[in-house]
Order: structure tokens, then C-alpha cells, then sequence
């Protein structure tokens, strides 16, 4: 390798690029433990407008389409900001009546 007056290390163009991908990908903050701390926060029993006032910003949920069920009613999380979980693991909120009684999580 020529010595052209650059430091100790020198990477490839390629190379480069390629570590900086990397730490872009990692440094991106997964919210999904966050995501499971609220869910374990909210206190059963919680209405469902007061839920949705907590909702953190790093979340989506669709309040649109609930799944019905009896008095059961039930709100998919669609979305967790920087979520990469290898599980692929989905969660809904669970409310009867409008009151909170709280959330699942499937494979």
C-alpha cells in the first residue's frame, strides 16, 4: 500500500460506506421495550381517551379499525419507531367497555 500521508487506517470508498450504514442502522433507537413499559404502565381500568393521551410519539396505533369481540374491543399497534425486533412480534391494546384491561403480544 503507498504511504499517501493519510492516517494509520485506510479504508476503502466501499468500505467506508459500509461502516457507516452500519452504525447508522444501530444507532437508530428501537422503541420496542419502551413500547412494552407503557403498555405495562397504563393502569387497568384506564379509559380509552386517557390512553390515548399517553400514547408516546414513537407509536402508532390504528384507532380506526378496532377488532370487536362481544364487549371486547381490541387496537393493533401498526407501527413502533426504529422497531427491528427479529421476532416479528405484533401487539394490540385490549379494552372492554372503553376502560383499558390490557394488551397482547403474538409471534
Amino acid at each position: 500500500m503507498k504511504n499517501t500521508g493519510n492516517p494509520i487506517f485506510h479504508f476503502s470508498h466501499g468500505w467506508t460506506v459500509g461502516l457507516i450504514l452500519f452504525i447508522s442502522f444501530w444507532s437508530c433507537k428501537n422503541h420496542q421495550n419502551e413500547t412494552i413499559d407503557w403498555l405495562n404502565q397504563i393502569p387497568r381500568g384506564m379509559i380509552i381517551d386517557e390512553v390515548k393521551r399517553t400514547q408516546p410519539s414513537y407509536v402508532t396505533i390504528d384507532w380506526q379499525r378496532p377488532a370487536i369481540k362481544g364487549n371486547e374491543t381490541t387496537y393493533d399497534i401498526t407501527y413502533i419507531q426504529g422497531n427491528y425486533d427479529a421476532l416479528g412480534m405484533s401487539y394490540s391494546l385490549i379494552f372492554e367497555s372503553d376502560q383499558y384491561v390490557g394488551y397482547s403480544a403474538i409471534k
